[in-house]
């Protein structure tokens, strides 16, 4: 099998260089090869021995097996007890005198092992391997997950499908030994080592993501060299519309020669940080107050602890990131709560020696990542890591600066500061970069949209919403590639199923970009381009160039083709030129002030503004989630939202509300309800009725029928839930319709006190929306299914810590919104036309596979889990281009289904893995596969990805904890 290395020989050897320069700093590492070989001597004189084996009992054997998995490296011993080994060791024994004796090739030996006829169950490589490699030390390396990591780093993948074990490890041995001569201080056990130096060590993982990204390369393509042109003629101008970072150098001056006036002591290191909060300016590349603020408090607590931080920080000999690091985690350890971050270490050094440490902004730092397409790769960075990879680039980019001879110099605090000697240079240059791109420039967004199109990558949360005031959409496809990827840029009221607009759609077959001028194809668009002179077809260009026909999209109009076989024949300020010019015919296209009215909208068009809406409040939530949200109080006027503390429960419902101009009354739950006088009143001693708030809602609501109203009920599990909502759920279950009318049964039954007459009427008005908000932890209850069985659970946990607010300006409410817009069209499934119970059908049949699961832990479900599903896919057509069918069946398993099953039986493990199987399609696997086996086959399966994922923590969960459930 072919090697082939991402890295040259000469990038290798530096690797393998840099782990024995690693090495001699760290003691107890250098000895680890030595000690990994005398294990396996010990392994060759009994494992691995026939006369041993021959004597010894099977007892004894298990002993001396379970004090081998001990020594190993991992979590192998943990699953492996006694009573374990002694049930397979016939088995056992069976396989290591395979190892030892049979004239087999060893890789075969390997194969049927691991994968073969001899596989003994929870006994994997972790434990094989090692006495695979004992017995041929220069021919089967120790394989584990670090392996695959570090070689998948170099570009060889042994994850793959598409080859047998046998021929993964012989292509692994084979890298080996490729390596081994590359340089001869390495054997089997070095090289064993050095993959734990290059996935978990910051040193060799720098080092390794260093030599991946080739700097000179990146810096000489087309587009590099005219930034690097438009910045050096900005800052030389001092543009202040364009640049006004001149007063960093002043600022880190002046604030270096205070700060080190007097020698650093207990005694001075709060006055020394004041010097920094009080210098520190409020905006561009500096830290936010609040780390300073922060790092104050600490030093009033533990001066000490921050004075030798500090030191260390300055001076130290640890490699900087660790450094870092070490110091975030003594700081934390005095405020748990402290915002320690990359920013402020950026200003502590740059203060220090801004000639050597640059600042440090993270949105710089991610904005360069995603230029150089390494959002993936430098993901996992600690922060330290973080700011020792852009502190590199920083001094390559200011040490290019000044072999470039563009910049001239700077005077800072009337002292000529040389160019290029700075890591500032660097870090200014990307500063500018970030900034201008965020403003102006589409081309940075476009090399990574083509990159993207390549790999299989789906995912569009990192591209920006908006540009230039008008609405960004990227589309991959929906669960498979799709054939034309495309960027649309969009006008108020236009939407890509329909309208127009420009769009970049990438022909990947014939590596063509064609910025167009966009028809929708799904409806026909309502507005209508202007005239275009020697405007073509699609159709046309492609019938021309090709004499066929394009997969899709050929009834827009060519603007401009370009040619993407090599990404650098783009140029940028031809790229952003001809953007900014049809954007400009666009302009004139949409009629100014020709917005719908409320009551012309559809629903789709509806849900995207109220998405619009939230998100120009500053709330980061999803268009699917809003629609989810929307499909579930449609299906049932209850729904559950669960998540951690701090994800946005509480604003959902909020803000949701305020978009529709419905009225949201919070009422937050106390731990000591104890039955339903809590939530809907009680009768005081003189006989009066004391209504609590939803009451008063309630009464509200039916005086204004067409208002929307949701009570919000805050934390509603802080009691028991059943002890005080009981009473109200079974009323929600006698919905019914009356006419044009849903009704319910009285609210409030035996009447006999002051005013029973209005009460005895009282009903749960049609527009009235129950939304109980949820924590899971030691100080919440959990639900009983009777509450579960009744709405929907929906769970945000997800939350993008990289997300910062980029407004979308002001956004109207839908004013005229009324209770249509929510109120449920199914209340039984008895009651569905014929039609829409055959469209049910569908439906059903995959709920059986679910339900026959499902049974065998008495977890099966009811008719009304059933019907409640249907209804709420049936509502999901009329958003079909929002949320997809596969979407919407995914949403419901796990908002219906999953949060029923928990429990600590084997048959509960035994259905999580098969409901696994059965949702993802895969049958290779069961319940006596671990975890990551399991989440590795499945992986790149599409279709119910949040289903699966959470069967997969809930089946981790149940290994570690012995018990699982759905709430984390």
């Amino acid at each position: 099998m072919e090697i082939s290395f991402n890295l040259s020989d000469e990038k290798l050897k530096k690797i393998l260089n840099g782990y024995f320069v690693w090495c001699d700093k760290n003691e107890e590492q250098k000895k680890y090869p030595g000690l990994e070989k005398r294990k396996t001597e010990e392994r060759k004189k009994t494992l691995l021995d026939n006369v041993y084996l021959q004597k010894v009992s099977d007892d004894e054997l298990a002993d001396k097996i379970l004090e081998y998995s001990r020594k190993l490296q991992g979590p192998v011993n943990i699953k492996i007890g006694k009573p374990k080994v002694l049930g397979e060791i016939k088995k056992l024994k069976r396989n290591i005198l395979y190892i030892i004796n049979s004239p087999d090739d060893p890789f075969k030996k390997a194969d049927k092992i691991l994968e073969g006829e001899y596989k003994i169950p929870i006994f994997y490589k972790a434990f094989w391997c090692p006495l695979f490699q004992a017995q041929y030390p220069e021919l089967l390396p120790n394989w584990n997950n670090k392996t695959n990591k570090f070689l998948k780093k170099l570009g060889i993948n042994l994850t793959t499908s598409k080859t047998t074990l046998e021929e993964k490890y012989k292509l692994f041995s084979e890298v080996f030994l490729h390596l081994k001569n590359l340089d001869n201080r390495h054997d089997f056990y070095t090289l064993d080592h050095l993959t734990h130096y290059g996935t978990v060590i910051p040193d060799g993982e720098l080092l390794i993501d260093e030599l991946k990204f080739d700097f000179d390369e990146w810096v000489n393509l087309n587009g590099t060299k005219k930034s690097i042109k438009d910045y050096s003629d900005v800052r030389n101008r001092k543009d202040p519309e364009l640049w006004n970072e001149e007063y960093k150098w002043d600022v880190l001056s002046k604030i270096n020669n205070e700060f080190f006036k007097e020698t650093m002591a207990v005694d001075n290191i709060v006055e020394k940080i004041v010097v920094l909060e009080k210098n520190n300016p409020t905006s561009g590349s500096f830290v936010h107050y609040t780390n300073l603020m922060d790092l104050k408090e600490i030093a009033q607590r533990k001066p000490e602890i921050v004075l030798n931080s500090l030191e260390l920080l300055f001076k130290g000999d640890v490699i900087l990131c660790e450094r870092i690091d070490n110091i975030i985690k003594e700081f934390k350890k005095i405020k748990k709560d402290a915002g320690i971050g990359t920013p402020l270490f950026g200003y502590l050094l740059a203060m220090y020696d801004y000639r050597k440490y640059p600042l440090y902004k993270d949105s710089t730092f991610q904005n360069f990542k995603k230029v150089i397409g390494k959002e993936k790769e430098w993901k996992s960075y600690t922060l330290g890591m973080k700011y020792q990879r852009f502190r590199e680039l920083c001094l390559k980019m200011g040490d290019y600066l000044k072999k470039s001879n563009r910049l001239e110099n700077l005077i800072a605090r009337d002292i000529e500061v040389p160019v290029g000697i700075t890591a500032l240079d660097g870090q200014d240059y990307f500063y500018y970069l970030d900034e201008r791109d965020k403003k102006n420039s589409i081309y940075n967004h476009l090399i990574k949209f083509l990159k993207q199109a390549e790999s299989g990558d789906l995912s569009t949360r990192n591209y920006p919403r908006d540009f230039k005031n008008y609405e960004m959409k990227v589309g991959f496809g929906q669960g498979v590639s799709a054939r034309i990827p495309w960027v649309a840029f969009l006008g108020k009221d236009q939407k890509v199923s329909k309208g127009i607009y420009p769009v970049y759609l990438y022909y990947k077959k014939i590596k063509k970009l064609i910025l167009a001028y966009g028809v929708s194809e799904t409806n026909s668009p309502e507005n209508h381009w202007e005239p275009i002179d020697n405007a073509v077809l699609v159709n046309e260009y492609f019938q021309k160039q090709f004499n066929e026909k394009p997969d899709r999209y050929g009834n827009s109009y060519v603007f401009k083709v370009y040619d993407v076989e090599n990404i650098n024949n783009l140029k940028k300020e031809e790229v952003d030129n001809d953007l900014n010019k049809i954007l400009a015919q666009y302009r004139d296209c949409l009629k100014i002030g020709s917005g719908k009215k409320v009551k012309d909208m559809k629903i789709v068009e509806k849900i995207e503004h109220l998405h619009k809406y939230i998100l120009s409040k500053g709330f980061n939530y999803s268009l699917k989630d809003i629609a989810n949200f929307y499909l579930s109080l449609k299906t049932k006027p209850f729904v559950i939202l669960a998540g951690i503390s701090g994800t946005g429960k509480t604003q959902l419902a909020r803000k949701f509300a305020e978009a529709i101009n419905a009225k949201c009354e919070l009422i937050p739950v106390k731990p000591d309800w104890t039955d339903n006088s809590d939530l809907i009143g009680y009768v005081d001693i003189d006989n009066q009725f004391k209504e609590k708030a939803i009451i008063r809602i309630i009464k509200e609501a039916t005086s204004n029928p067409q208002k929307i109203y949701i009570v919000l009920l805050d934390e509603m599990n802080l009691a028991r839930v059943e002890h005080y909502f009981s009473d109200f759920l079974s009323i929600i279950e006698t919905r019914e319709y009356d006419g044009n009318r849903i009704v319910t049964k009285n609210l409030i039954t035996d009447v006999n006190y002051k005013e029973e007459d209005e009460l005895k009427e009282l009903i749960i008005p049609e527009n009235v929306y129950i939304v109980g908000t949820v924590n899971m932890d030691e100080t919440t209850h959990p639900f009983s299914r009777k509450v579960l069985d009744r709405a929907n659970s929906i769970e945000l946990n997800q939350v993008d810590l990289d997300w910062v607010n980029e407004s979308l300006g002001k956004m109207e409410k839908l004013e005229d919104i009324n209770n249509d817009f929510l109120k449920a069209k199914y209340l039984r499934f008895g009651d569905l036309p014929e039609n829409e119970k055959e469209y049910s059908k569908k439906i059903i049949d995959a709920l059986k596979g679910i339900d026959r699961i499902l049974k065998e832990a008495d977890f099966q479900i009811g008719y009304r889990i059933r019907d409640e599903i249907c209804f709420y896919m049936l509502y999901q057509k009329e958003i079909e281009d929002i949320i997809s069918y596969e979407e919407a069946f995914d949403f419901q398993i796990m908002q219906k289904i999953l949060p029923r099953i928990q429990g600590s039986s084997l048959r509960v493990k035994k259905i999580i893995v098969k409901l696994i199987r059965y949702l993802s399609g895969k049958e290779d696997f069961d319940e006596n596969n671990s975890v990551e086996d399991i989440a590795k086959i499945v992986n790149e399966v599409p279709r119910n990805r949040k289903s699966i994922n959470k069967l997969l923590f809930m089946l981790r969960r149940y290994e570690d904890d012995g018990f699982t459930s759905f709430w984390i």
